[in-house]
């Protein structure tokens, strides 16, 4: 019984590798489709195992999937070398380490996630990537975890202690849904506007979680012997993250040379590693903060209470936003049949 059960899943296996060619913009569904990319999509209408195993073979996703799988092991590492640093249980200093941490583990796994699977259907698709934009909001509390926990102006945090956290979640979800209803309310080729949108509800957030920043930078102006290079590590994470901005929004290069990056080096790709990088610069920050500016503003387990409650308030939330929208995303899908 054992053998007759191996040697199905072996010829499954075979019959899906064979299965795995790619196709030319003009075969699949205008929703899939990307700005200058021309070749190298999967099938749809596939079964799961299709697409688990295109993880391990080329086309115009499979890079999208390994920068986050990489950028997974990376994360991973950064939090078990703190481990050796910190007591992540009785250590309030760690606790904001370990929160941002949790947070980009949750963006990098959703989006490995809806960028592996989302050809499957137009509804799949949909629902991937409301999923997406919720790793996109959990990235965001991260950082607010991080910057106002570790790398707060003391009189900023002193004043707005009881708000942040709420605000910080609110604003995440607003993120989430404004790429979310961007992404139906346009269709391809999508115009500037939703991309606006979508950089517009995360600017919101993105300004809220700097305002900490903000302040220690102004203090560092006006103060006699401080000067830019004392802050540079923050510096630093703002000027990569910008770049990573830029390739997420303009699609270069395959906007300008279609069909040449149809593979390898599309502008999310590189937004991908820019991203990654950004997010490992932020750990290298925070620790500086904690371990050589001594700017660690947690104080004790109501914190940490906090950090965790945030984290699991937020996935409620995300769950709650997808399934509340399931019937717009059916109503579009079927705009979208109707349109092909």
């Amino acid at each position: 019984m054992g053998l007759s059960v191996v040697a199905r899943y072996l010829r499954q296996l075979k019959d899906v590798l064979h299965q795995q060619r790619t196709l030319l913009a003009s075969q699949v569904y205008l929703l899939y489709r990307e700005p200058g990319v021309l070749s190298g999509y999967r099938m749809y209408g596939k079964s799961w195992f299709y697409y688990i195993v295109s993880i391990f073979q080329i086309n115009n996703e499979t890079v999208n999937i390994w920068t986050h799988l990489v950028a997974i092991m990376l994360f991973l590492k950064k939090i078990w070398s703190y481990a050796d640093e910190f007591h992540y249980y009785s250590d309030p200093e760690s606790w904001p380490l370990l929160g941002f941490g949790i947070c980009c583990l949750a963006y990098a796994t959703l989006s490995v996630s809806a960028h592996t699977v989302h050809s499957k259907s137009p509804f799949i698709h949909y629902t991937c990537f409301q999923a997406d934009y919720a790793g996109i909001g959990y990235y965001g509390i991260g950082i607010g975890i991080i910057v106002f926990y570790s790398s707060s102006h003391p009189d900023w945090f002193r004043y707005f202690s009881r708000v942040f956290m709420p605000l910080n979640v609110f604003l995440g979800w607003v993120v989430m849904l404004g790429c979310s209803m961007a992404k139906l309310r346009y269709k391809r080729p999508y115009p500037f506007r939703r991309k606006l949108l979508q950089l517009c509800s995360g600017g919101m957030h993105a300004i809220v979680v700097a305002l900490p920043l903000q302040a220690r930078y102004t203090e560092c102006f006006r103060k006699t012997g401080c000067s830019l290079s004392t802050l540079s590590h923050h510096t630093e994470v703002f000027l990569v993250l910008f770049s990573s901005l830029f390739f997420f929004s303009s699609h270069f290069p395959e906007k300008i040379w279609p069909g040449k990056f149809d593979l390898v080096g599309q502008g999310h790709q590189i937004f991908h590693v820019l991203a990654t990088i950004t997010t490992l610069k932020q750990f290298d920050a925070a620790y500086i903060d904690i371990t050589k500016h001594r700017n660690t503003l947690i104080t004790d387990k109501a914190d940490m209470f906090q950090i965790v409650l945030s984290i699991i308030l937020f996935a409620f939330i995300s769950v709650i936003t997808i399934l509340a929208l399931r019937p717009i995303v059916k109503k579009r899908v079927l705009q979208d049949m109707k349109d092909l």
